[in-house]
């Protein structure tokens, strides 16, 4: 890719195209550097896509989470360190930006939302994170401090993605310097609160914010809070209550699986309009709420990776093995078996991203029966089960594995009962059992149907 500048042109770009070039190289033309992946919590090196490599065209496109080119790797490497951002390099807060700029819009850019915590406990070492005490509102939730809160609260941007991230957003004064401090990018800044430049990008568009509109900090705090109520007004209004007919009626119990005619309407594609999989077939259409026809169990991970399934104690706090690990959330794997392999495999959480991809493909490592490289970051699934769970949850919008696992024990709990409920026998006739002792007494007689003692 090259250029032709041409002074006289009337550009109306976004500005949105990033080119980069090596210096003091043999190649002098420019690259587009593309979108860094969105997958916040990889944390491994960059490398070159394979099919590029071989000269071949990358069969995702855009889509591609490999680096394209040399540069393309350097700049990523950069941004995630935070050394770089690109939204700095064309004066992204000009005319155009900060007449539009506003607290909806941050919240739009950057995700999360503004809230008030206390600084005492914000700035401590280590970080402790107090909100407004809830039985008392004049102090932190901090039990031990209780620090007055209306005297030492700070504006925290918080986003909440593989990990929570918190940004502490300082008032604006006069000193301070629209501009990113070298410092807190590359290694932290020691002057901490009193660096007259901004400590983050979010705190800088606040400042700029703040200087073009005057708005203060509570004023933001209840328009983020205002943001969050229309987003919850507008999912409720797009995901509303949906009808399932019982099991008994009319409408097969597991939907007509790979015809795609679910329950409550005709799909296509295999999927229903209500989304999700049921019991009729893993790739088939079946409502949403329909559980998924694999068995699932927590076990510890700690004795997992040692070859051993080992499930939690009846109090929750430990794992059934002799070494007794403890049962928290991070610690717990959750393992589904199929009725087809009977066999246990691990699901992984849900990969991170902004949005849902269309589908999940297979991880071509594993599909190539080779070790992945990429385990604890891998966006694409290592099993079958794993894509079935993972495309369960985006169609039920479940991002939590508990949730997921308290779901299907609610519905296969229901399928259970609505199953006994329609194969009990009608009751049989009662066996009358005679003690020996009234034998004698009752010789001659007829019981039933006309049988003699």
């Amino acid at each position: 890719m090259d250029y032709k500048y041409q002074p006289e042109a009337a550009h109306r770009c976004k500005r949105d195209v990033l080119l980069c070039r090596l210096r003091n190289t043999d190649d002098p033309t420019w690259k587009r550097i593309r979108p860094r992946p969105a997958r916040n919590n990889f944390l491994g090196a960059f490398v070159l896509c394979k099919e590029v490599q071989e000269r071949q065209e990358c069969q995702y496109g855009e889509n591609c989470t490999f680096a394209y080119c040399q540069e393309e790797i350097d700049v990523w490497t950069q941004e995630r360190k935070g050394a770089l951002s690109r939204e700095l390099l064309f004066d992204p807060l000009g005319s155009t930006e900060r007449r539009a700029l506003s607290v909806t819009r941050l919240l739009q850019l950057h995700m999360g939302m503004f809230m008030f915590l206390c600084e005492e406990c914000f700035d401590s070492k280590p970080r402790i994170i107090s909100k407004r005490s809830k039985e008392n509102l004049a102090v932190c939730s901090n039990l031990t401090a209780r620090h007055p809160f209306d005297d030492n609260k700070c504006l925290v941007h918080v986003v909440r993605s593989a990990n929570v991230r918190y940004s502490k957003v300082r008032p604006l004064h006069p000193l301070c310097q629209f501009d990113i401090c070298r410092h807190e990018v590359r290694y932290g800044c020691q002057r901490e609160d009193s660096c007259s430049f901004a400590h983050s990008v979010i705190e800088l568009k606040c400042w700029v914010l703040q200087q073009d509109t005057g708005i203060t900090h509570e004023e933001m705090v209840q328009e983020s809070k205002r943001h969050w109520q229309r987003l919850e007004q507008n999912s409720q209004k797009q995901h509303k209550p949906i009808h399932i007919p019982h099991p008994s009626s009319s409408i097969p119990t597991g939907g007509m699986g790979g015809l795609g005619s679910g329950v409550g309407g005709e799909g296509v594609g295999g999927v229903s309009p209500i989304g999700g999989f049921g019991v009729g077939g893993l790739v088939g259409g079946a409502g949403r709420g329909r559980p998924l026809n694999l068995k699932m169990k927590f076990v510890c991970g700690q004795c997992w990776r040692e070859g051993q399934v080992n499930e939690p104690d009846k109090n929750l706090k430990y794992c059934t093995a002799k070494a007794r690990h403890s049962w928290t959330k991070e610690r717990r794997v959750l393992l589904v078996k199929s009725f087809e392999k009977k066999k246990w495999v691990v699901v992984r959480p849900l990969p991170f991203s902004r949005s849902y991809p269309q589908q999940y493909d297979m991880c071509v490592h594993v599909m190539k029966q080779k070790k992945c490289h990429y385990i604890g970051n891998c966006s694409f699934a290592h099993s079958p089960e794993e894509r079935d769970v993972w495309t369960y949850m985006k169609n039920n919008n479940l991002r939590d594995m508990q949730q997921m696992y308290e779901l299907w024990l609610q519905l296969t709990n229901q399928n259970r009962r609505t199953e006994n409920s329609a194969v009990t026998p009608p009751p049989d006739d009662k066996q009358v059992t005679i003690t020996a002792d009234y034998t004698e007494n009752l010789g001659g007689q007829h019981l039933s149907d006309g049988d003699d003692l």
